[in-house]
Parts: C-alpha cells; sequence; structure tokens
C-alpha cells in the first residue's frame, strides 16, 4: 500500500478508538506491512514504536480478552481531594 494511504486510514480509524484498540489498530496495520512495518507506523500515525511494539505484543499473547467496560486498570487516574485533604468538606460546609 502507498503511505498516503496508509496515513488516511489510520487518521480515519484513531479517532474513534481508546488507548489499547489504537495499540491493537496499529500493531496489526505493522504486522500487515512485515519488516519495518513498526518503524513505518510509526512514522505514519504520530504515535510511538514503544506503542505499537506493545500492541504487538498484546496481539500475540493468548490473554486477548473482549473488552469491559473500562478502558484502564480499576485505581487508575487522579486521586479525589477529599481523599487526599482530610477535613476538606468540613471547610467547605463552614465556609457555606
Amino acid at each position: 500500500m502507498e503511505d498516503e494511504t496508509i496515513r488516511r486510514k489510520i487518521a480515519t480509524m484513531l479517532p474513534v478508538l481508546d488507548e489499547k484498540q489504537t495499540r491493537l489498530y496499529l500493531a496489526s496495520e505493522a504486522q500487515s506491512i512485515g519488516w519495518g512495518g513498526q518503524s513505518k507506523i510509526a512514522a505514519l500515525s504520530g504515535k510511538s514504536r514503544f506503542l505499537i511494539a506493545r500492541g504487538s505484543k498484546e496481539l500475540q499473547s493468548t490473554d486477548i480478552q473482549a473488552p469491559s467496560n473500562r478502558i484502564r486498570r480499576k485505581g487508575g487516574g487522579r486521586k479525589k481531594e477529599v481523599d487526599k485533604q482530610s477535613g476538606l468538606v468540613e471547610k467547605i460546609m463552614e465556609i457555606a
């Protein structure tokens, strides 16, 4: 395939994919190219080769499961201010 065709396919797909789906999609594109595919897809997509290599490893894994409702692992993300600052709710209630 021509580079511009691949670039258009990637540009069409990436906005509708979550993080894991992006890794798997780019890895499958790289594998379809063969040798040098990860570097080529990284250059065409603007994503890192590490991300694509991780996706390749996930594709080769037998642990690929149907997606759950969660995109990220439980417990990830920013901690709540209420948990980080004890007494925060009480101070806000005093002001209000």
